[in-house]
């Protein structure tokens, strides 16, 4: 039994494909990248070419932090990270809380990377957090990164054209489910083959049905990071925090 009227039900049906059809190419751009981020880290490491890489931070890591700090100013010992690069050597990233002529308070920082053997210095880089870059040899693991986040456009244009893909999802998944007349039903048919429109359309009931709350799922988080990234947390810190972001988090 359907949840409302036939007028209703056609209405629906409409915006249920329309919704699945509008922007739909950009939206499986976004689903595809999303599987293929899982593995960002595996796709950093083989494109480095760093197959062969340790695991952990090794035993010599307390040697040469000690080694690197006394090259760095006290005030910046706030907060430590450490951790290796896909090459297998130690970054120490000293950073902290500044206030700026602006009167603003910005995270700086000084990262030192480690040689893993010898343990001097090979590089130094030292400013704002804003600032940082990524290296160069990560690009292709921040390509699809970036690609799946924001579809490579602009901030916050690109949070925001993900968010509005995530709306335009929601509205099909809730949509298709109140459409449906024979939900349980739905789940379990069986394809005909008298005729390959129709075929395809049962095919198309069923994967639909399965996928449904995955898809619900699927969809509100991304339209919840997408709005909550370039919305959200502007937003809050402008109410409460005076625009800045960075004293907010």
């Amino acid at each position: 039994m359907s949840l409302v009227n036939q007028v209703k039900s056609k209405r629906l049906l409409a915006i249920h494909g329309w919704s699945g059809t509008l922007l739909g190419l950009l939206l499986y751009v976004v689903i595809f990248t999303g599987a293929v981020v899982v593995f960002e880290r595996e796709i950093e490491t083989w494109s480095r070419g760093a197959l062969l890489h340790e695991d952990g931070v090794g035993t010599r890591v307390d040697h040469y932090f000690r080694k690197a700090a006394r090259e760095v100013d006290r005030a910046y010992y706030e907060e430590v990270s450490i951790f290796r690069s896909p090459e297998g050597d130690f970054r120490y990233l000293f950073h902290t809380h500044i206030t700026e002529d602006d009167g603003r308070v910005a995270e700086h920082g000084i990262q030192l990377t480690v040689d893993k053997e010898t343990g001097d210095v090979l590089d130094r880089w030292e400013g704002p957090m804003r600032e940082r870059t990524v290296d160069q040899a990560s690009a292709l693991r921040r390509f699809w990164v970036d690609l799946h986040v924001r579809l490579y456009l602009p901030n916050p244009y690109g949070l925001i054209l993900v968010g509005v893909l995530g709306l335009m999802m929601m509205f099909g998944a809730i949509s298709g489910i109140l459409i449906h007349r024979h939900l349980i039903r739905d789940a379990f048919v069986s394809a005909r083959s008298q005729a390959r429109l129709v075929g395809a359309r049962d095919l198309h009931v069923l994967a639909g049905t399965w996928g449904l709350p995955f898809a619900f799922i699927l969809a509100f988080t991304g339209a919840f990071f997408g709005f909550a990234a370039s919305v959200g947390i502007p937003a809050m810190a402008m109410v409460a925090f005076n625009g800045d972001v960075e004293l907010m988090t």
